[in-house]
């Protein structure tokens, strides 16, 4: 872009610098994070006298785009910010991210929100951190190397409970409950979530009968009484993608970090490491670009036809359930993964914000993770792919998805009803509109029957990654190898408990 007091200035995804042709430098006029903005708003930007900027933001509100032009002026080097810095640990943060820290550092008087990113960081460093009190004041759980659980029992996170009981706008029992239930750990809250989605798997009927949520036992009853040369699902994968698809969302069913001991030599654990080495393939299979789409476009016509016994959705939500009840002619259940709870699938969650025991400013980092849970930015900035996670908006949610007439929402709006629309998805053509009451009653039920959320442990998920290949390999023998990983585990908890 043309410049001022620089031959020109140009963006980069930090901000924007003046350069000087003559003298070969560059200096940076706009810092995005400083300045409260994020980099979408220097579209169109241009600079229009020294220090000066011209431009506009545009923020996607109730499906219409609306525009608002800005004027970003250089502050007073002499001027002092007296706000209290709150940083936020991260890793890659997203547009999404920095734009409610941007909004947040706008409207807040007293305090600003600094993103410590860390991308790229050795694991070691960041436990390492967080161990000897150099951590951030706001953990992201959702990229945090460890478990909820493990945090809570080395002590690196706030039981947010008291926080809830202190605020005058937002309570623990405005959360919809079976979500609720799934965050909490051992009945306390130790962290925020704005939105959610439902990952689960699904079965035929006839295969695994009426039921949301199945045991291991169960996993072994259907793969017995079905052909050998039947795969699991969708896409024939390798031994390790099968374990993870399988394990690693259910670690809870292994660990116990309160009594500090693990069951990874259990039968159900040794059953999964067959049934993955059984099924699937020791290395990627080499296939085109072409016959990798061509096999995702027949996902539903395979699974139909009985080429495979399990369908993966990773985010299903209630026109997902429309869709699979039109385009495939036979009776599903959503089962989701095995476990002894048999508790079905797993919530994804958009974001999980926790405060550190450490942070040394607490309420300062209470006052920037709440704001995810107001009605505004439940309605308005939470994005499609997930739902509201308090009861209140999740219903203005679902009465906006299922609408047959006209009618005013709860912020003054006009809501048009749902129009008829066609999903093309590889060779079928499936008409979408508004969902039936019976598309409804088992959206609600896969809600109200998840009883947990998905867990970040890398050290844990490694140890069983790499122990299970030596099985996978042919190098060890599967009591051999569940034994090494009992052993291994067992002194991991107990070092870091």
């Amino acid at each position: 872009m043309g410049g001022i007091d620089y031959d020109f200035c140009y963006k980069s995804n930090d901000g924007i610098y003046g350069y000087d042709i003559a003298g070969k430098e560059k200096k940076e006029i706009i810092d995005y994070d400083a300045s409260y903005m994020i980099n979408s708003d220097s579209d169109d930007m241009i600079n229009v006298d020294n220090g000066k900027f011209v431009g506009k933001t545009e923020r996607l509100i109730d499906n219409c785009t609306q525009i608002t032009l800005v004027s970003y002026e250089k502050k007073d080097e002499g001027a002092v910010n007296n706000k209290q810095i709150i940083t936020l640990g991260t890793a890659y943060p997203g547009n999404g991210l920095k734009s409610a820290i941007a909004k947040f550092n706008r409207s807040n008087s007293e305090y600003e929100i600094e993103i410590v990113d860390y991308s790229g960081m050795e694991l070691e460093r960041v436990l390492a951190d967080f161990s000897t009190g150099k951590g951030q004041d706001i953990i992201d759980m959702n990229v945090f190397p460890l478990s909820v659980a493990e945090c809570v029992s080395k002590g690196m996170v706030e039981d947010l409970t008291p926080y809830f009981e202190y605020d005058k706008e937002i309570s623990v029992d405005d959360l919809l409950e079976s979500v609720r239930r799934a965050m909490e750990y051992e009945d306390k809250l130790y962290y925020i979530s704005s939105g959610f989605s439902v990952e689960t798997i699904a079965a035929r009927k006839e295969d695994v009968g009426d039921r949301y949520g199945w045991s291991v036992s169960d996993l072994k009853a259907l793969t017995d009484k079905s052909s050998k040369n039947i795969d699991l699902f969708e896409i024939k994968n390798t031994k390790d993608s099968y374990l993870e698809s399988l394990i690693i969302n259910n670690l809870s069913d292994y660990i116990d970090w309160e009594n500090g001991s693990c069951s990874f030599d259990s039968e159900s654990f040794k059953y999964i490491l067959e049934l993955c080495n059984e099924k699937g393939m020791q290395e990627e299979r080499d296939e085109s670009f072409e016959d990798s789409f061509e096999e995702i476009d027949s996902e539903y016509s395979r699974f139909q036809n009985g080429e495979f016994l399990l369908l993966r959705e990773n985010e299903i939500d209630l026109y997902g359930i429309q869709y699979d009840r039109k385009a495939l002619d036979l009776e599903l259940v959503y089962v989701g993964y095995p476990n002894e709870a048999k508790s079905g699938g797993i919530f994804k969650l958009n974001t999980k914000f926790a405060l550190s025991s450490q942070s040394n400013h607490k309420e300062g980092a209470w006052e920037f993770i709440r704001t995810f849970l107001l009605k505004d930015y439940q309605w308005k900035d939470l994005g499609d792919c997930y739902m509201p996670v308090t009861q209140e908006m999740f219903e203005a949610k679902l009465k906006e998805m299922t609408a047959t007439e006209p009618y005013i929402n709860i912020f003054g709006e006009e809501v048009e009803p749902v129009e008829e629309y066609t999903v093309e998805w590889g060779d079928l053509a499936v008409e979408m509109g508004v969902p039936s009451q019976e598309d409804i009653d088992i959206y609600m039920d896969l809600i109200n029957n998840t009883k947990y959320c998905a867990e970040n442990d890398i050290v844990i998920e490694d140890i069983i990654m790499e122990e299970a290949q030596n099985y996978f390999m042919g190098r060890k023998k599967l009591d051999k190898t569940v034994e090494i990983i009992q052993d291994r585990v067992t002194t991991y908890i107990n070092e870091k408990k």
